[in-house]
Formats: C-alpha cells, structure tokens, sequence
C-alpha cells in the first residue's frame, strides 16, 4: 500500500486517528474528481476521473436510464455500456470496474 496524506486533509485525519497521523506526502492523489459538466454535445451529466493513473469519463444517459464508461490509459482504452439509474450507480459503477482492472493486474504479475 502506498501512503498518501493530503496537505488539506492531514489535520483532519490526525484528529481521528487514535496515534498521531503520517506525515503528508507530496505524491499524486490516487483518486481524484477532475471535472463534473454537463456534456457539451447532449447537456447529460459526465465526470472525469483519475485513478491511480487510469483516465476515467463517465457519461450519464438520463433518458434511458444508461452510461458510459470511458477508460484511457496511455495506448490502451475502453468503452463500457452500463444500465444504471443515477450518476452515483454509474461512478460505482466505474469504481467496480477500475477494481476489476486492478485486480486482474494483479493477478498477471
């Protein structure tokens, strides 16, 4: 596992941790919400995301209860059509998602 302390966010963590809290870490945030727009193309809700390095858009279809999840990675990218009712299904969704890829990383190593 790889510590990450936030420089927002480390006074907060020390306060609920019972032993003093890691110092903070200079390091890219693992997980982090870059953007949340409404398409230019449609006006639908999208997010673009960044985990652990992996490029995530997802595109919420509100008429038809659906999205999209959008994965670049470098030279490698995705496409994924998924039935959901609310943005908040498709970001989990998408959280299911970059952990199977993560996991099955994993697994080839």
């Amino acid at each position: 596992m790889t510590i990450y302390v936030s420089h927002r966010r480390a006074e907060e963590l020390a306060t609920l941790r019972v032993s003093d809290a890691p110092k903070q870490t200079g390091e890219h945030c693992p997980i982090q919400l870059m953007a949340a727009v409404p398409s230019e193309e449609c006006g639908c809700p999208e997010e673009l995301w960044d985990l652990n390095g992996i490029i995530y858009l997802i595109h919420m279809e509100e008429d038809d209860a659906s999205g999209e999840i959008f994965a670049f990675a470098g030279d490698w990218e995705t496409e994924t059509m998924v039935q959901c009712a609310t943005i908040e299904d498709l970001r989990a969704e998408m959280f299911q998602a970059h952990a199977d890829l993560m996991r099955r990383g994993e697994d080839q190593e």
